[in-house]
């Protein structure tokens, strides 16, 4: 009996040797045909056969040729659209309006300006992105003119666009997105239901981890986490080889108390990939009161806004008696959530020519806690009105 997927790989393998038979004859339809099959595979060999294909006048190689060549030759690439918008393709001038956002914003709006006017629905939606930040109900505008013409990433957009103001309308436009298979739809309306409806959820969750959407799959590994872990450490690893960065740390988090070697390995993934809570373990790990990596965990989790990491740069501030570091410190904490750093920051409010900051200095040495406690009390006792945390 034949394993699940092996008919699928055998065929794939059978049309590679015949493209590969025509387009060693010069065949630039069978260069293009095979660059499209092994791109996931072997992006390298692939970008090959587009620059051949295209050489011999192919313009779909030479479009996805620019393409691939976005981020690591923009200039060459923007040569390659250039040439195809001459030779009158229009989806290139999406493309190339995409590839110039950044660095000329205003050519770049002229470009999806024109795309849009030329009925390129992937152009009217990534204008409709690019206007969003700026001009927010023109975006919406678009995105509907897109969706009707059954885009679904512009369905989930209007999904994310509404979803404060008119929640059962974006629901709406969730639901056609993900009834077109599209994954992040899907995730949407698995976290929407999470709350109130956790079967309907999941069976959301697990339509887009079947497509390969690696946050889904770290949410059910998170719904399994109790109920079946096995399965749980499986959807998480899988999650993580995906490259999603809270599915590391949760696996650092699962593993710390057992096996601290391997909860470092997956921290530091997530670390890798900019996870600040995967950071603040390593930091916490090494030891960051003391000069070296741990401080630097520390400092990087703190530079991405990570509240404990600033809460703990503050206590470290005031060890070193620099106070107004640490008072700017617990404010941003403070701004990020913290509810003991907001407490600390009232209190550095109130304390100043009162005598009790050294008081407050101690505490924190012990713990950002045992000042919060300290400072609910101080504020009490000043009648000041304050929301703590209960101790």
């Amino acid at each position: 009996m034949a394993e699940p997927g092996s008919a699928d790989l055998n065929r794939d393998e059978s049309d590679r040797r015949h493209y590969e038979l025509l387009a060693n004859e010069g065949d630039s339809e069978a260069m293009f045909a095979l660059a499209t099959l092994i791109e996931s595979s072997d992006p390298a060999e692939a970008r090959l056969w587009y620059e051949r294909a295209a050489e011999l006048g192919n313009t779909d190689a030479a479009f996805n040729l620019a393409l691939s060549l976005e981020d690591e030759q923009p200039v060459r690439a923007q040569e390659l659209l250039q040439s195809l918008i001459s030779s009158g393709d229009t989806e290139a001038i999406g493309a190339l309006a995409r590839l110039t956002t950044k660095r000329d914003p205003e050519t770049a709006r002229a470009l999806f300006e024109q795309a849009a006017q030329r009925g390129d629905i992937v152009a009217v939606h990534n204008f409709a992105n690019f206007l969003a930040p700026v001009e927010p109900e023109r975006a919406k505008l678009l995105w509907m003119r897109a969706a009707e013409a059954g885009y679904a990433a512009s369905m989930y957009e209007l999904g994310n666009h509404l979803r404060t103001d008119d929640p059962a309308q974006s629901r709406h436009y969730y639901e056609q997105a993900a009834a077109g298979g599209y994954v992040q739809a899907l995730y949407a309306l698995g976290y929407i239901l999470e709350p109130s409806d956790p079967a309907q959820s999941r069976h959301y969750y697990e339509q887009a981890a079947a497509g390969g959407y690696a946050p889904a799959l770290t949410n059910l590994g998170v719904v399994y986490r109790r109920s079946n872990r096995p399965k749980a450490l499986h959807l998480l690893e899988e999650a993580s080889v995906l490259g999603d960065a809270r599915a590391a740390s949760l696996l650092g988090d699962i593993y710390r108390k057992s096996d601290k070697t391997k909860a470092r390995c997956y921290y530091a993934k997530a670390a890798e990939l900019s996870y600040p809570a995967a950071m603040w373990q390593l930091a916490k790990m090494d030891d960051y009161c003391k000069p070296g990596s741990g401080r630097r965990y520390l400092e990087q989790a703190a530079d991405l806004g990570y509240s404990g990491a600033l809460r703990s740069l503050g206590v470290l501030a005031i060890r070193e008696r620099d106070y107004r570091l640490a008072a700017t410190l617990f404010d941003q904490a403070a701004q990020s959530g913290n509810k003991d750093a907001a407490t600390v920051v009232r209190l550095l409010e109130l304390v100043q020519g009162k005598g009790v900051l050294p008081v407050l200095a101690r505490l924190c040495l012990r713990g950002v806690t045992a000042s919060a406690r300290f400072g609910s009390w101080f504020l009490w006792k000043l009648r000041a009105p304050v929301r703590s945390r209960k101790c």
